[in-house]
């Protein structure tokens, strides 16, 4: 092969290979990644970690899990639109996406905030289980799809709420009645039922009402946010059930339309982050609020106390003839009763196994304390 036609075939090889590595570089494998930028609102400040933090995690675990793809810019309440027009606004397209509690919807929806911290309600553990094997996601979603256009995805799990702040002591139903309260949601209703005296009061007013005297209890949150905004200080008495407790949420609803513009594979990525900021959030609530536990206790002279059972047995029965009532009406409220009951049927017999996962017996430390262990050596 003489010079000339060794030169052409090497030219043309180079050609080949260069042109195919242009070609392989042109394939979607290769091609620039669409990222979306999203805009929305929480209905929080960044004050609240138990609040915000869960909100950041959220935002960084699907800006992670889609390998960068989705973005979440986060707003605090009030800075886009008002504070609980998260969830609607979202649905109008206002805003990409809304982040609130279940309970913010229940003017629209009376069956959102069962998936609050309403009485009665299924605990944490059960409503994680409730919410991913026994149908309770389905539910939230379509209540959500149709009522705001949105796709709602829960994405923190709290403790439960303290049941309730006092400055006086609770030992019989007849404390209770008269009892001046501040309370929201469906508890207030459950309140005024058993004889409390509600006072409509926002979160960030009851500690000035409690040193006016203006009430004399008051239900908002778990202990460690309690903490957080000096409600330690506000109150004497921390009374927790001793029953079945219930726990709140933290939701994130997307516009549809902008949901649907996504791929399969981010939706999934968007899904399993949420879920998975969710179990994130259940072990680090619990850590804050043992925390707390301590503090309000030694720091502030708490008194943490079981609200009776003759209290709660009252409570309970006032909660559940409430529901019964509200579903002869509310044919989502009925969905999601009977959907607990059907969960119940299907895991009830898991229950008393699952109250032993993480059983402390009363009290912390070992079962026979190092001290009581050193008398036996003989």
């Amino acid at each position: 092969m003489n010079k000339k036609v060794k030169g052409l075939v090497t030219t043309v090889a180079v050609l080949a290979i260069i042109g195919l590595i242009f070609s392989v570089m042109a394939t979607p494998a290769f091609a620039k990644e669409k990222v979306w930028k999203l805009r929305g609102q929480a209905a929080w400040g960044r004050g609240i970690v138990q609040l915000w933090g869960a909100t950041e995690r959220m935002a960084q675990m699907i800006d992670w899990y889609t390998d960068g793809r989705v973005k979440m810019e986060l707003h605090t309440g009030g800075e886009l639109v008002g504070v609980l027009e998260e969830y609607p606004t979202a649905g109008a397209g206002g805003i990409d996406f809304g982040i609130g509690c279940p309970c913010y919807a229940m003017s629209r929806s009376y069956a959102s905030p069962f998936y609050c911290d309403s009485p009665g309600n299924v605990s944490g553990t059960e409503k994680i289980v409730w919410l991913y094997h026994g149908g309770g996601l389905e539910i939230l979603q379509d209540i959500y799809k149709r009522v705001f256009n949105a796709k709602v995805f829960p994405f923190s799990i709290m403790t439960a709420e303290v049941f309730l702040y006092a400055n006086k002591e609770i030992k019989t139903l007849d404390d209770v009645k008269g009892l001046k309260m501040r309370a929201a949601g469906l508890r207030a209703d459950i309140m005024q039922s058993l004889g409390g005296s509600l006072v409509v009061l926002g979160a960030s007013e009851v500690i000035p009402a409690m040193e006016r005297g203006v009430i004399d209890a008051f239900e908002v949150s778990n202990i460690a946010l309690g903490q957080e905004v000096g409600y330690l200080e506000a109150a004497k008495y921390l009374y927790f059930t001793p029953r079945k407790t219930n726990h709140s949420m933290l939701l994130v609803a997307f516009n549809l339309e902008k949901w649907n513009s996504f791929p399969k594979d981010v939706q999934d990525k968007i899904a399993e982050a949420c879920h998975d900021t969710l179990l994130w959030t259940l072990s680090w609530n619990r850590e804050a609020d043992v925390v707390a536990m301590k503090t309000a206790a030694e720091k502030y002279g708490c008194k943490l106390r079981l609200m009776p059972e003759s209290v709660m047995r009252e409570f309970n029965e006032v909660a559940l003839t409430l529901y019964a009532n509200k579903a002869k009406k509310d044919p989502d409220v009925a969905r999601v009763l009977e959907s607990w009951e059907k969960f119940s049927k299907e895991w009830g017999f898991a229950a008393p196994f699952v109250d032993l996962l993480d059983k402390t017996g009363g009290y912390f430390g070992q079962m026979i304390p190092y001290s009581e262990m050193k008398k036996r050596i003989k």
